[in-house]
């Protein structure tokens, strides 16, 4: 199905003995060539502008390394069951991160491609 698209749209295709999906990102991040980072899964879908809005952030704060947004959880009908929210922006220290194991949810996380390779991509140890 990939190589029908590929002709059709043009883009790399790796192929890889299947690791897990860390060790996945991990080899698509020794290719990827762009400033940011994003791996929303096959049943994420994004509200209009949602990168723009997350990359204009990082771009105003260059020592941000990640930025997230809130997430409505859906059933199968696309009937909202669940939606996040917040009153307040919280900015985080990787040492806050650490030890409150805080973490932004992969639908919407949007990482600086040069933070993700300063903490050598996603860790094989960890099975999703």
């Amino acid at each position: 199905m990939l190589e029908s698209l590929q002709a059709r749209y043009p883009f790399q295709l790796y192929r890889q003995a299947n690791q897990g999906v860390s060790a996945a990102l991990n080899h698509g991040l020794r290719y990827a060539k762009g400033v940011y980072l994003s791996t929303p899964d096959l049943d994420d879908i994004m509200l209009p502008f949602s990168l723009r809005i997350r990359a204009q952030y990082l771009d105003e704060h260059p020592e941000v390394g990640c930025v997230g947004a809130l997430i409505s959880y859906m059933d199968c009908d696309g009937n909202t069951i669940k939606c996040q929210s917040r009153d307040y922006i919280e900015r985080l220290t990787f040492d806050d991160v650490l030890r409150g194991a805080v973490v932004v949810g992969a639908p919407v996380a949007l990482y600086r491609m040069q933070a993700m390779r300063d903490a050598n991509g996603y860790d094989p140890e960890i099975k999703v």
